[in-house]
């Protein structure tokens, strides 16, 4: 991957957190707290992107790899519906996703297994950082649990895809690290 590639990345995963799916922009119902709907929305955007982005790269997998993509896979949908249960829970609506095409527009080019192991690297890497910016704003210590539990998870994939890179699963004493 590109330094280009991974600016794009940056970008794209910005605007589809940003944007939300569907009828676009931020929605919410009246009742519901908005600081929790909008925040489990941006949750759920990147989450969604990071479905896609594993429906995409299974495809260019193989052997044991092949088996933890579908497994990070199936944990990403599972995150995913449970924010989308969260959102409908405090009277939000949750964004849909976007089709396959429109995801795969904004990804990098990815070639083979190696590209589509470091795209999912530095997407489970934005989710970390998304999940532990999002905590202190949740009003809900339910939510903050939930999204604690998500972040954790995030991590572990982190761990289990740099080691199927073939590289150490945990190189940093911290996974955002600290200033």
């Amino acid at each position: 991957m590109t330094r280009r590639d991974l600016f794009r990345l940056a970008g794209t995963v910005a605007l589809l957190a940003g944007c939300g799916g569907g009828e676009g922009g931020a929605r919410r119902s009246a009742s519901a707290p908005a600081p929790d709907v909008g925040v489990l929305n941006r949750a759920l955007d990147l989450e969604n992107t990071a479905i896609a982005a594993y429906a995409a790269g299974t495809d260019l997998m193989r052997g044991e790899v092949l088996r933890l993509g579908r497994r990070l896979l199936a944990q990403e949908r599972e995150h995913a519906a449970a924010l989308r249960r969260a959102i409908k829970r405090l009277g939000g609506i949750p964004h849909e996703p976007k089709s396959a095409a429109e995801y795969a527009r904004s990804f990098p080019r990815l070639r083979d297994q190696h590209d589509a192991l470091r795209f999912a690297v530095d997407l489970e890497s934005m989710a970390v950082r998304l999940y532990e910016e999002s905590l202190p704003k949740l009003t809900s210590p339910e939510l903050r649990r939930a999204s604690a539990a998500i972040l954790t998870n995030e991590a572990e994939h982190i761990s289990a895809l740099l080691g199927a890179q073939g590289g150490p699963q945990a190189p940093a004493a911290f996974v955002t690290g600290l200033a």
